[in-house]
Parts: C-alpha cells; sequence; structure tokens
C-alpha cells in the first residue's frame, strides 16, 4: 500500500474511532450537551480513548496476528492502516454503547433505590407521626437494624431525623420519650437535633447548647434559638458575653438570639 493512502487510512480511522465511541454511546441513551452549559465529559473522554487506546490496540492486535500466522501462511497480510480504518470504529462503537449500558444500569439502580426509599420515608413517617413510642419500643435507633434493605434503613433514620425538627415533621414526642432518646441515641448529631424539638426538656437543651454552638452547623443553632423550650437564661448570657466583650449585633446568629429576647418563652 502507498505510504500516503496508509497515512490517510489510519488518521481517518483514528478520527472515526473517536467520532463511533461517541456515537456508539449515543445509541445507547446518552445525550450529547445534556448538562450544558458543563462540557460534556463523558463525551470528550471517549472521543480521546478512541482516537488512542483504540488505534493503539488494533495496532497491537494487527501486529501480533500477522507475526503469529505470516510464517505459517505467508499469503496472509493484514494492512494495519486498513485495520485501523475498518476495525478501529467498530471496536469504538461497541466501547461508546457498552459504557452507557453500564450507566444506565447504575442510573436505573439509582432511581429504583430513591423510589423505594421516598416509599419507605412516608411509611416510617406515618408509623411515628401516629406512635411516637415506636422509636423506642421497635428500637429504631440501634444500628443492628431488623430492615432487609439499605433504601429502608436510611429512609428509617432521615424519619428519626426529621421527627425532631418541626419544619420537616410533626411528631409529639413527650419529654421523657425525647430525654430516653437522648440516653439511647449513638450518635452525637442526633441527640443535637433533639434539642430543636418544642417539648425538649429545658435542661437537656442547657446541656447541649455549647456542643451546638461549636458544630458551627447553621440550621441546627437556627433551630435551637428558635425552639420555644429553649431556656431564655441562655440567650440572656449570650448578649451578656457579647456586651462584655463591646461587640455591636453582629451576623445572623446575634440577630437571631436579639429577637429570641424580644419573644415570650414557655419556661
Amino acid at each position: 500500500m502507498n505510504k500516503s493512502v496508509a497515512a490517510i487510512a489510519a488518521i481517518i480511522g483514528i478520527v472515526l474511532s473517536g467520532l463511533c465511541a461517541i456515537w456508539g454511546a449515543c445509541l445507547g441513551g446518552h445525550v450529547l450537551g445534556a448538562g450544558d452549559p458543563f462540557p460534556d465529559v463523558k463525551a470528550i473522554a471517549l472521543f480521546l480513548i478512541g482516537m488512542t487506546v483504540v488505534p493503539l490496540g488494533v495496532a497491537v492486535l494487527i501486529s501480533v496476528v500477522r507475526r503469529v500466522f505470516l510464517t505459517r501462511h505467508t499469503s496472509i497480510g493484514v494492512s494495519i492502516p486498513v485495520a485501523m480504518l475498518l476495525l478501529g470504529p467498530l471496536v469504538s462503537l461497541t466501547i461508546g454503547y457498552s459504557v452507557q449500558a453500564r450507566d444506565n444500569q447504575v442510573k436505573d439502580h439509582e432511581q429504583d433505590y430513591y423510589a423505594q426509599q421516598k416509599e419507605a420515608y412516608s411509611h416510617f413517617a406515618a408509623q411515628l407521626i401516629a406512635d411516637p413510642g415506636i422509636v423506642l419500643r421497635d428500637r429504631w435507633l440501634e444500628s443492628n437494624s431488623d430492615l432487609r434493605h439499605g433504601a429502608d434503613v436510611s429512609a428509617r433514620q432521615m424519619v428519626i431525623k426529621d421527627s425532631f425538627q418541626p419544619k420537616h415533621m410533626a411528631v409529639a414526642y413527650t419529654g421523657e420519650q425525647l430525654r430516653e432518646i437522648f440516653e439511647r441515641a449513638q450518635e452525637n448529631r442526633l441527640r443535637m437535633l433533639i434539642a430543636c424539638h418544642p417539648m425538649c426538656p429545658p435542661d437537656l437543651i442547657e446541656s447541649l447548647w455549647p456542643m451546638i454552638f461549636s458544630s458551627r452547623q447553621a440550621w441546627m443553632i437556627e433551630g435551637i434559638i428558635n425552639n420555644p423550650a429553649t431556656p431564655m437564661h441562655l440567650f440572656e448570657e449570650y448578649q451578656a458575653e457579647r456586651l462584655k466583650s463591646n461587640r455591636g449585633v453582629s451576623g445572623w446568629i446575634d440577630r437571631a438570639i436579639e429577637e429570641r429576647l424580644k419573644k415570650p418563652n414557655k419556661s
């Protein structure tokens, strides 16, 4: 084969291999530019693999085949540029389709997981709202779960955490139930969440106050500030400390506490 023709065939084969890798993914369901204005990373990666790895692999394969068979069958002669032109795009097309098929399988699995999690969340939330004592009686806080599926486990954990936040879920815990949940809870994060519930015992809130502020979790700090059960003297002490350090009202925490001091407290 003429060297110029061979070079052209190789170049065309390399470019086609890159494009076919993308086309294969599109045949499998990939949508080009779906993440616009962000670049299509998958398409770029497939194109580069199709242009480099595939032609190189085809070249190595043809070289090995020629070395093995030419000694026995001298009439067999396969041109590497022709193989890159004809075989490379087919291999890239297969690779692109296979990659997308794998991604589709992962996506379907995730969708099934979240659908099951959503259904389980509604089920456990209804149970807890109707009977708050179930979280203790059925040992929902224990790490050794009796649930089969991971989606059910995560859904129940989400329900427990949301049950202490009135803006997420209204669960009529008693003060004693919250105290027992605090004692049984294995995570500090879960213990701190209890302080956001309006029925949390004031002494428990007071013990959690330093931990919550040191966590620097804005939503959790907001929860304890807005909790009507939080003892007023905690806000007064915070204000006194601010005044003592000659610091003006700055930041949302200072402003929230100033507003909270203007509201009546049930305790």
